[in-house]
């Protein structure tokens, strides 16, 4: 195991796993006899993001969390309906995200799915976040792959990595290598049924650009028209959609999305399950007749769809339920056992042991104190946006202006001792500093996409910025410098951001447009470390840098 030279800090997302059973479940009307027993049953997962270890868990409700109660969850589940019934699928990413699975570029993660028996995985977008095998995330010199360290896990993995809709940009030919597919056919509870895999079409802007610069990820929608009727060719009885892309299901109950936008635009009933991911959701609904299952993230929940004989077409059939891995109040849909019935599974305690005893030292360094919770916002400014800003324009001599993406910043700060690892946590992805100069024009055209929605809030320091809310959403009427002095359109200021965001990185093209001033070796992680080292104990300060039709911007709740 080899950890990689600039990681430097703490595990911390949880893998929440298993048990605890309560459900947030859907069903359509009726479906078959609730006493019966389904000859197939669908078990999934996504966006585990390499969450695997239960020490780090902060989930109060239970006390058994971590991959060894998932596996226990799951072998649960085998001995109750039998293990020729039990087909387990996972929606993508599953490794990047904390420091247990980064120092091994996955392998941990790997190694759990190899031991649980999982029999694919989506192609999600943070797949390609490692780079090339070794410790630069992108491609620095020539003869780097920027799928070397994917094509490692791929060789590792006894099950393949689907993805029907990526292609070679340059010549438009499917794109495959060995452990990387685009569809399977498998045998379960007597069926055959065909998998097709499925990734974001964004996938080129949220991850980092430069290691899918050379493929082109297809309309979702066509890539089903293609595949659905080859898999049914084959001889496939079910179809089921394993899918990268999510939904996000509003207030009022509507289910929207890229994946519900795709699905929405096939024949009625078209396929027999889609298993998205991506969007962190919890849901499990009926679009255009066909039934769609996300399982929320970091294993907290698991996907559950029964499918009974006589006819998958029956209206209720797949009955599908999202079921929570840390309640353990509420019974789950039958013939799923209870959560009293689940046991962790310490062969898996023991195989995550070594790894866990390899990165400690690291993650549990203390770096500094903060009395109150610093939290992130993804939809607006946050103080913990603005703690990653400050942090970053510090890191850079000469810097006036720091920017960063939302979408970045991936968990809060807890009140009380602040270590590498709880920092790794906020920052888990390999990003430097990169210094630009930029007309007003161009930041005042970064800030204006970064708050026009649909790819996370843009986070500042150095700015204020005064707007009004509109139906488009904010619009921008000036913005100044922290002296007071308004931003001119054509005077050039010193902006600090990521790598990520100056080669394109969720959309933005203001950042690419500008002249490169410095590309650093700083981390951006490194540059949050420092700046807790600075300023603690960490002071959780009113948010306000964006301010609405000229008010003062006061301290909420946070999100």
């Amino acid at each position: 195991m080899r950890i990689r030279s600039h990681l430097r800090w703490r595990h911390c997302l949880l893998f929440a796993g298993a048990v605890g059973v309560a459900l947030w479940f859907w069903s359509y009307s009726c479906c078959g006899d609730d006493k019966g027993d389904p000859y197939l049953v669908v078990v999934a997962t996504t966006d585990l993001h390499g969450a695997l270890n239960p020490a780090d868990a902060r989930e109060s409700e239970s006390e058994r969390r971590g991959a060894p109660w998932l596996a226990g969850y799951i072998q649960a589940i085998r001995d109750r309906v039998g293990d020729e019934k039990v087909l387990l699928l996972d929606s993508g990413d599953f490794m990047q995200g904390t420091l247990l699975s980064n120092t091994t570029e996955g392998e941990v993660v790997v190694a759990l799915f190899n031991k649980l028996r999982y029999q694919a995985v989506a192609l999600g977008n943070h797949e390609f976040d490692y780079g090339p095998v070794g410790p630069d995330a992108v491609p620095t010199k020539p003869g780097d792959d920027p799928l070397g360290a994917l094509k490692s896990r791929a060789a590792q993995a006894r099950f393949p990595l689907l993805s029907a809709n990526v292609f070679d940009k340059k010549t438009r030919q499917a794109f495959e290598f060995p452990g990387l597919r685009r569809t399977l056919l498998i045998e379960k509870g007597g069926k055959k049924i065909g998998i097709i895999g499925i990734s974001s079409e964004l996938t080129a802007s949220v991850t980092h650009p430069l290691n899918v610069e050379n493929l082109y990820f297809e309309s979702i929608r066509d890539t089903l028209l293609r595949e659905v009727p080859e898999m049914r060719r084959q001889g496939a009885e079910l179809v089921i959609v394993l899918a990268h892309s999510g939904a996000i299901q509003k207030k009022n109950s509507k289910v929207e999305g890229e994946i519900v936008d795709a699905i929405r635009g096939l024949p009625r009933g078209y396929v027999d399950l889609v298993l998205a991911g991506h969007t962190h959701q919890r849901i499990a609904e009926v679009v255009n007749d066909i039934p769609l299952l996300e399982a929320d993230a970091h294993g907290r929940y698991l996907g559950i769809a029964m499918f009974y004989e006589p006819s998958p077409l029956k209206k209720g059939n797949p009955k599908i339920a999202t079921v929570s891995v840390t309640n353990r109040e509420e019974k789950p849909p039958y013939p799923i056992p209870s959560v009293r019935e689940v046991k962790a599974d310490p062969s898996v305690t023991d195989l995550l042991a070594p790894f866990i005893e390899k990165v400690r030292p690291i993650s549990d360094e203390i770096i500094g104190t903060t009395q109150g919770r610093i939290w992130r916002d993804r939809d607006g400014e946050s103080p913990l946006g603005n703690l990653v800003a400050d942090s970053m324009l510090e890191a850079i001599e000469g810097a006036e202006i720091a920017m960063t993406n939302s979408g970045g910043i991936r968990n809060d700060v807890q009140p009380g001792v602040i270590t590498f690892g709880d920092l790794y946590e906020v920052l888990p992805f390999d990003n430097k500093l990169i210094l630009l100069n930029m007309t007003g024009d161009q930041v005042r055209g970064a800030l204006a996409y970064g708050t026009s929605g649909g790819h996370g809030h843009i986070q500042i320091s150095g700015l204020r910025v005064y707007y009004v809310q509109d139906g488009r959403g904010k619009r921008i009427i000036t913005v100044k410098k922290e002296n007071g002095e308004v931003v001119k359109k054509n005077q050039l200021y010193k902006v600090v951001t990521s790598d990520f965001l100056y080669h394109g990185g969720d959309g933005y093209s203001e950042f690419k447009d500008a002249v490169l001033l410095q590309e650093s070796s700083i981390p951006l992680r490194t540059a949050l470390v420092e700046g807790v080292k600075r300023h603690s104990p960490v002071q959780v300060k009113p948010i306000g840098r964006f301010v609405n039709g000229g008010g003062r911007s006061k301290l909420g709740e946070g999100k």
